[in-house]
């Protein structure tokens, strides 16, 4: 998903700002029209809604993520693709400028915690704690018999 703010506030029709988003889009980033699922224009804002399952995507696809990474770059004014062609978003031969990208990246499953993950990891934890303590009980022993020896042959004498 990627939103952004319009830095022109004249009066442009809805459906003219989504066809020239949705051209640039498959021109300058060559990203088939089937992964740009919708293009809202809410008051001050534009939300462009990329969708790709991985299973859908073909070898020569483009990347979403990639496609989302560059048009934030274009939008700040750090163009990474082609650094000569500035980015222009043509609304009826003016351009439409906008501002402010930001990029949301969302998975097609949400992230799942489980134990099998952390498993290993918290067993790991428990023994150096453990092994940590032994060897801390093991020396505070022998410091003690030395030291208790010492004190006996002094004592006998």
């Amino acid at each position: 998903m990627v939103e952004m703010k319009r830095n022109n506030t004249d009066t442009v029709a809805d459906d003219a700002i989504k066809g020239a988003l949705r051209s640039l889009i498959t021109s300058r980033y060559y990203l088939d029209a089937k992964y740009i699922d919708t293009i809202e224009v809410d008051n001050n804002f534009i939300y462009i809604d990329l969708k790709q399952n991985s299973s859908a995507k073909q070898a020569n696809d483009v990347d979403i993520a990639d496609v989302g990474y560059y048009m934030e770059k274009d939008i700040k004014g750090d163009p990474i693709i082609s650094p000569d062609v500035p980015f222009q978003l043509l609304v009826n031969g003016k351009n439409f400028g906008v501002k402010e990208p930001i990029i949301y990246y969302i998975d097609e499953k949400p992230h799942e915690i489980s134990m099998k993950h952390l498993t290993p990891g918290v067993i790991a934890v428990i023994v150096v704690v453990v092994v940590a303590i032994i060897a801390g009980i093991v020396v505070l022993v022998l410091t003690r018999r030395k030291r208790g020896r010492y004190e006996k042959a002094e004592v006998s004498h």
